[in-house]
């Protein structure tokens, strides 16, 4: 156990506390690349250690290590499977997993990263469970997990998932300024029910790459561009009404699938050289069967003017027409319809005669 009662300053040193208690009458001031190492460490006193720089070495299970103040300068690096607690957030220049666990474990354990984050191991893993997670440069997730439960991702560099990379994204908000790349490992999202609470949200233009299909209970788009970069058997699955204002989505070769209603506002676009409308595939598969994965169909409202884009045949056509769209024309129709979303234009001139 350590006991400081007046306040001391470390220059260059190291002060090593593994499996005791630390009690901070006073504080304690470490700098010029000082080392602070905690292991199952117990704090006591109204006083801090501040890091400036240095390193920061945590192990094992570490109550309210809000008594340690790093800055954006300090590296954090793991001795063991770790669990920490906080009433404040942290940040922090970067972070050395060793191929150990770090838990944060309450939802005011926030954590910033400042530098490049990359995970190597299998074995390495960051658990944010409700704490929020802020990547102020890249991620390059080549082996290991980072998984949450709730709070926020904020990628502001972007990402890449190696093929032994696991992002988990379950229940919590994903907030992209750059690109993320997901083709070659796991991003999950929630299962494929309506209790979805994963919320993808843009910061700037993005593009996602993704593999199978990706549930999302919304995209708040806050007028940014999303490129979707999947395959043909791969789709982004929204169960909250889709809005987009000022906003454009490129599916490309990838589906969307709404279960809400798509509204465009102020030139927005939707472009695609092969989305598809869940809905249409489910009626057209009583026709024709499994061959129903290559029908093309979007459907949505854009400055009060409904847009059908159906697939070229004339029985496909005939299909939306009596399956989809004659019933979303009619007023009468329950529980909603398109009619009271639509202007009424001008009739053509030619058929007054």
């Amino acid at each position: 156990s350590a006991l400081f009662n007046s306040a001391a300053q470390i220059s260059g040193g190291e002060l090593k506390l593994y499996d005791s208690s630390l009690t901070l009458a006073a504080g304690v001031s470490m700098t010029n690349s000082s080392k602070l190492g905690l292991r199952n460490t117990n704090f006591a006193g109204s006083s801090k250690v501040a890091l400036t720089g240095g390193t920061l070495e945590l192990g094992g299970t570490l109550g309210n290590l809000s008594s340690v103040q790093t800055d954006p300068n300090t590296s954090l690096e793991l001795n063991s499977d770790t669990t920490i607690s906080r009433t404040d957030p942290m940040e922090a220049a970067g972070l050395n997993l060793n191929a150990f666990s770090l838990t944060l474990g309450s939802d005011t354990t926030d954590l910033t990263i400042n530098s490049p984050l990359e995970l190597n191991s299998a074995a390495s893993k960051l658990i944010t469970q409700d704490a929020d997670l802020v990547l102020q440069d890249s991620l390059q997730l080549n082996a290991g997990e980072i998984t949450s439960t709730a709070g926020t991702f904020t990628f502001t560099k972007g990402g890449t998932l190696g093929s032994s990379g696991i992002l988990d994204v379950s229940g919590t908000t994903l907030k992209l300024s750059d690109n993320l790349s997901a083709g070659n490992g796991t991003l999950t999202s929630n299962p494929s029910d309506l209790t979805n609470t994963s919320v993808l949200h843009l910061l700037d233009d993005v593009t996602l790459t993704f593999n199978g299909e990706k549930f999302f209970k919304a995209l708040e788009h806050n007028g940014n561009t999303l490129t979707l970069d999947g395959g043909e058997y791969d789709s982004l699955k929204l169960v909250d009404p889709l809005t987009l204002n000022a906003g454009t989505l490129h599916t490309q070769g990838t589906g969307l699938h709404l279960h809400g209603a798509l509204t465009l506002q102020n030139n927005s676009l939707i472009d695609s050289t092969g989305g598809t409308l869940a809905l249409y595939r489910h009626i057209s598969y009583g026709e024709i069967g499994n061959s129903t994965i290559q029908s093309r169909a979007l459907a949505g409202l854009a400055n009060n003017t409904v847009i059908f884009c159906m697939p070229g045949s004339t029985g496909a056509c005939k299909t939306a027409w009596t399956g989809i769209i004659k019933d979303q024309l009619d007023s009468m129709h329950k529980p909603c319809n398109f009619a009271p979303h639509i202007t009424i234009g001008k009739k053509c001139e030619s058929r007054e005669q």
